[in-house]
C-alpha cells in the first residue's frame, strides 16, 4: 500500500511561484476571486480552481467569474463593494495563464488558496478583523 504524504503548501512553493503570486497581475485576479468566493458565497469557483488541470477550462472560469461580477455588481447589495475591487484586465487574465503553463497545478492550488485566504487589501475582511479585535 503506498503511503501519501500531505506537504503544506509553503514546503512545495518555488521562490518563482512565490514571486508570481505576489505580481500584481496575479493578486487582482486572486482579489477578485476571493470577493466572490468568501463574501458573495459563491463556492463553486474555489472547488472549480482547486481541481482544474486545463488551460481552456481555466480561462473559461475566470471568464465566467468576471460575468458573475458583472451581474453582481446590478444589486445594490454588492454594488458599492464591487466598484471598490481593481478587477482583472485582459493582460491580467493572460499573465495567469502564462503562469499556469509554467507552473500547471501548483499556480492554480495557490491561486485557489488565495481566493479563501483573509485578505489585508479588502475592505470587507479588513472590517471583519477590525470588528474581532474590538470585540
Amino acid at each position: 500500500m503506498k503511503s501519501i504524504y500531505i506537504v503544506p503548501i509553503e514546503k512545495k512553493m518555488s521562490s518563482e511561484l512565490e514571486q508570481a503570486l505576489q505580481e500584481p497581475s496575479i493578486t487582482r485576479v486572486a482579489d477578485s476571486l476571493h470577493y466572490l468566493v468568501v463574501h458573495a458565497e459563491v463556492k463553486q469557483y474555489y472547488y472549480e480552481l482547486k481541481y482544474l488541470r486545463d488551460e481552456a477550462k481555466l480561462l473559461k472560469l475566470l471568464g465566467d467569474g468576471l460575468k458573475q461580477l458583472d451581474t453582481l455588481k446590478k444589486d445594490e447589495k454588492y454594488k458599492a463593494e464591487i466598484e471598490e475591487l481593481y478587477l482583472p484586465n485582459k493582460d491580467d487574465i493572460l499573465k495567469v495563464l502564462s503562469y499556469y503553463n509554467s507552473f500547471k497545478e501548483k499556480f492554480t492550488i495557490a491561486l485557489a488558496a488565495m481566493s479563501v485566504a483573509w485578505s489585508p487589501k479588502c475592505p470587507k475582511c479588513s472590517e471583519k478583523g477590525s470588528e474581532r479585535r474590538e470585540g
